[in-house]
C-alpha cells in the first residue's frame, strides 16, 4: 500500500492510499518519504507552524505523485474501489476530474464522514437512499447512519442504528413502546396488549387487580387480605381472612374446604380444638377445648397422675408397675403376673420353679433343678445330680443337662429355643417368634397386627390391634382417652 497525498484548502487529511506497491520502486526518496501517512497540513493542530521543512518535502513529494497517478494508477477516492481499465482507472460511481491534482475523480458523496465529491464539504447533499434504515427515518451524523425516528408501530428497542426500528410494537413485550412488557405484570395470568396499552383479561388463582391500575398487575391476594377476601372490595367485617373467607380464626374454621358455607366449623371441640383436625386429648384423661386450647380435667376413674405432669396425661393403674394404685407393683418371685382391673394376679410359675408350698405370697420358690425337686416339686433324684429337670448318674456344668437320660454326656444346652432352662421346654409363645435369651423365652418379633402390649413373654404377642379398643393401631390407645364416644376399634381405627 502507497499514500498518495492531494491539498486541498480546507482538507482534513492530505492523503489517499491506492493498490500498486511496486510503486514506490519507481518513485524518488522523497516521494517514498512523502508516502508516510502524516498529518501534514491541518489548521486545527498548527503542525505547518510547527514542520515547515517536513510540509515542503510534502508538497514535493506530492508533485511527483501526480504525474504517475494520471498515467494509469488506481486510487480509491471517496472510499471507491477503481476499476482497472487498462492505463486508466475510473471508481464506480465516479467520473475523472479534469486537470485537478488535489482531485482525480468526482465520486457521489456518500455518508462516511469523507469529502467524495472534492467540493471541500463532506456528507452533503445526500442522496434520499443514502442512509435507509428499516422502518425509520434516518439522518447521517458524525460519518454514520442514526434512526431519527421510528415508523409509526415499530421501536428501535436494542438501541442499535444498523437495523433501524426492528421490534414491531403491539406485541405483549413491547405494548405501544419498547419499555411497556405486559408479560412482566404481577399474578396476572391473561394480558393482551390492546390499543391504549397492556389489558389484563384474567389474574392467577388467589389474586386480584382490585385498584384497576395494570401497571402493577394483579396485587391484591384474595386469600388473606382483610379488605379483598375471596374477592376485590370484599372486607371482613370480624376477624381475619382465610383461604379467601372471613374467619374468627380462634373460633371458627373451614374445615371442610368449601367456599359456600364459609367458616362452619367451631374449634373448640375436642375433634377440632384451635384449629381444623386438632384433636384435643390426653392420655388417662379428661380434657376440654371450651377455650379453643387443649385443657386438663382430672383423670379417668382407672388412672392417676403418678407423676405428678398433667402433660403427659393419667398412667393406667392395671399396670405390673402401678396395680390399683401408683407405685403399687405387680410382683412374685419367679411368676408371672398380670393386673386385671387393678387386681394383681398370679398367672404361673417361670420355667425352672414351682410352688411347692402352695403360699402364692412368696410366689415359686422352690427350684425343680435339684435332686430334691428334680423336674417337680415332688421328684426326689436318687442320683448324682439333677440339671434341666433330669435325674442323671452324670454330674452337668452349669448351663448344661442331660436331657436325653444316657447318663454319658451332658450334650444339650439350656439355653436353646427347644430346650430353654428346663429338658424339653421348648420355646413357643403365641403369635410371636421366639427365643431363649439369657435362659429365658421371650420374644423376638410379633406376627402382623399383634403386639406384645403387657410386655409378658409368658402369653407372646397378645393383643390383635385391629379390635381391641385399649389397644387400637398400636399398644395403650385407649379410644375412650381421644373420643369419649368412641368405645370400639374397627381395623385399627377407633369408632
Amino acid at each position: 500500500m502507497v499514500t498518495v497525498c492531494r491539498v486541498s484548502g480546507n482538507e482534513k487529511n492530505v492523503h489517499r492510499t491506492v493498490q500498486r506497491p511496486d510503486f514506490l520502486a519507481r518513485i524518488s526518496p522523497i516521494a517514498r518519504f512523502a508516502t508516510m501517512k502524516i498529518p501534514l497540513i491541518s489548521p486545527r493542530s498548527g503542525f505547518l507552524r510547527r514542520s515547515p521543512v517536513l510540509l515542503v518535502l510534502a508538497l514535493s513529494a506530492c508533485n511527483v505523485f501526480t504525474s504517475e497517478i494520471n498515467g494509469g494508477l488506481a486510487s480509491s477516492a471517496g472510499g471507491k474501489q477503481a476499476k482497472d481499465s487498462g492505463d486508466s482507472a475510473v471508481p464506480d460511481g465516479c467520473t475523472a476530474s479534469t486537470g485537478r491534482s488535489d482531485c482525480p475523480f468526482v465520486c457521489t458523496e456518500v455518508c462516511d464522514d469523507e469529502d467524495n465529491d472534492c467540493d471541500g464539504q463532506t456528507d452533503e447533499d445526500l442522496d434520499p437512499q443514502a442512509c435507509s434504515l428499516p422502518h425509520a427515518s434516518s439522518s447521517c451524523q458524525g460519518g454514520g447512519c442514526v434512526v431519527t425516528e421510528c415508523n409509526t408501530g415499530y421501536g428501535n428497542c436494542d438501541d442499535l442504528d444498523s437495523n433501524g426500528c426492528e421490534e414491531k410494537l403491539g406485541s405483549i413485550t413491547a405494548c405501544l413502546n419498547c419499555s411497556n412488557d405486559c408479560s412482566k405484570l404481577v399474578a396476572a395470568a391473561t394480558v393482551v396488549c390492546g390499543s391504549t396499552g397492556c389489558r389484563i383479561l384474567g389474574c392467577k388463582k388467589g389474586y386480584g387487580d382490585c385498584d384497576s391500575e395494570v401497571e402493577n398487575g394483579c396485587e391484591s391476594s384474595l386469600l388473606n387480605s382483610s379488605d379483598h377476601c375471596g374477592a376485590c372490595n370484599t372486607p371482613c367485617a370480624a376477624g381475619t381472612c382465610q383461604d379467601g373467607m372471613c374467619c374468627d380464626k380462634s373460633k371458627y374454621g373451614n374445615c371442610d374446604g368449601s367456599s359456600a358455607n364459609g367458616c362452619e366449623t367451631p374449634l373448640n371441640t375436642l375433634t377440632n380444638c384451635g384449629k381444623c383436625g386438632q384433636r384435643c386429648s390426653i392420655t388417662g384423661a379428661e380434657a376440654s377445648c371450651s377455650s379453643g386450647t387443649c385443657e386438663f380435667i382430672k383423670c379417668n376413674s382407672d388412672s392417676k397422675d403418678c407423676d405428678g405432669n398433667t402433660t403427659n396425661g393419667c398412667e393406667r393403674l392395671d399396670t405390673l408397675i402401678n396395680c390399683g394404685d401408683c407405685a403399687k407393683p405387680c410382683e412374685l418371685p419367679n411368676a408371672w403376673m398380670s393386673c386385671q382391673n387393678g387386681t394383681c394376679e398370679f398367672v404361673k410359675c417361670k420355667a425352672g420353679f414351682g410352688d411347692c408350698d402352695t403360699n402364692p405370697a412368696n410366689g415359686c420358690e422352690t427350684s425343680l433343678t435339684s435332686t430334691a425337686t428334680c423336674g417337680g416339686c415332688n421328684d426326689k433324684c436318687e442320683k448324682a445330680g439333677c440339671a434341666g429337670g433330669k435325674c442323671s448318674d452324670k454330674v452337668c456344668t452349669t448351663d448344661f443337662a442331660n436331657c436325653d437320660g444316657d447318663g454319658i454326656t451332658c450334650e444339650e444346652s439350656l439355653n436353646t429355643p427347644n430346650n430353654c432352662v428346663m429338658c424339653g421346654v421348648a420355646c413357643v409363645l403365641d403369635h410371636a417368634n421366639a427365643t431363649c435369651w439369657n435362659y429365658d423365652c421371650e420374644v423376638e418379633s410379633c406376627d402382623t397386627g399383634y403386639d406384645d402390649c403387657d410386655g409378658q413373654a409368658y402369653n407372646g404377642c397378645e393383643t390383635h390391634l385391629s379390635d381391641d379398643a385399649n389397644h387400637c393401631g398400636v399398644c395403650n390407645h385407649r379410644c375412650r382417652d381421644y373420643d369419649a364416644n368412641a368405645v370400639t376399634c374397627d381395623n385399627g381405627v377407633c369408632r
